[in-house]
């Protein structure tokens, strides 16, 4: 029989909504030395750990689609200004995409499984199914998994010339959980699938949500909740309206935005303790669409 996987602590740090991080990371040395993008990532994981009352976690795994974007156009720069030559490691060291995931590790002193997925719009999906399948096979009892992603300026500009920011706004953010195979006082909802697909290749088509729940498996029962981020349009049944949250209204659009999208429908638990079930469906741009089903533990 599976084990049933569990959501124990949640955290967000968005772009709009910055935290004071001298009090998340008190060194001013590894603080300076933390670019925008990596001090959201640490310190999301930290509000994560530091509401989790329970055991140390096994592993951290991690998922983004852009990386360091910063860093990485800053490391581009020096390439083309200095003719290749007399490069800052620095910024090459903080653009590789698991760099958040090992400052976390630094941070915590700890050597464990510490692994990130870049799947582009499926990258927090694919860190998900990853913790999941460690924790169904007793590999691990707590895992810290996060998603996030920035906007640079240049990002920006390349989507708008796109078209992207017609139909959505830009956002970024970093969001961590801590979720495990035992419930505990603190757990705030059970992940009941994962499920990821490709849909049609046409931006502009009509979606049908009912659709895309039956083909993963969805049942909507009970009191329920659909936060959908899609590019397309998307139809629904009457009985929906008043159900469907366009989530990425909140959070803008990014390839990890899904891991808002589960901070999100967990602070509907919290908050709504009647809510019996939230299904978050997501697609980035054009890549593959993700069904996540939560649900409600709290009664």
């Amino acid at each position: 029989m599976e084990k049933k996987i569990y959501i124990n602590s949640i955290a967000s740090v968005e772009g709009s909504s910055e935290p004071d991080y001298k009090e998340l990371i008190p060194d001013p040395v590894a603080r300076r030395r933390m670019s925008r993008i990596i001090k959201m990532g640490v310190s999301s994981a930290y509000i994560a750990l530091n509401e989790w009352k329970g055991e140390a976690v096994d592993g951290i795994i991690t998922g983004t689609g852009w990386g360091c974007l910063a860093d990485t156009e800053k490391f581009l720069n020096s390439i083309y200004e200095n003719d290749e030559r007399l490069l800052n490691p620095s910024s090459f060291i903080q653009s590789t995409p698991n760099t958040i995931g090992a400052q976390i590790a630094l941070f915590l002193g700890s050597k464990c499984y510490n692994v990130s997925y870049v799947h582009g719009g499926i990258s927090f999906e694919s860190a998900l199914v990853d913790a999941m399948a460690m924790l169904q096979e007793d590999s691990a009892s707590n895992l810290l998994v996060g998603g996030f992603d920035e906007m640079s300026p240049t990002k920006e500009h390349i989507l708008g010339r796109m078209g992207v920011w017609r139909i959505a706004k830009p956002g970024e953010g970093a969001h961590f959980f801590i979720i495990g195979n035992r419930e505990s006082s603190q757990t705030i909802a059970e992940i009941e699938s994962v499920v990821t697909y490709p849909e049609t290749s046409d931006y502009s088509a009509t979606i049908s949500i009912q659709e895309l729940l039956d083909k993963a498996g969805v049942k909507l029962e009970g009191n329920y909740r659909i936060l959908y981020g899609m590019e397309n349009p998307c139809a629904f049944s009457d009985e929906m309206r008043d159900k469907i949250i366009d989530y990425k209204q909140i959070c803008g659009e990014y390839p990890t935005a899904s891991a808002f999208g589960l901070w999100h429908g967990c602070r509907i638990l919290e908050e709504n303790p009647h809510t019996d079930k939230i299904i978050i469906v997501t697609r980035h741009l054009r890549e593959r669409i993700s069904v996540i089903v939560v649900n409600n533990t709290l009664k």
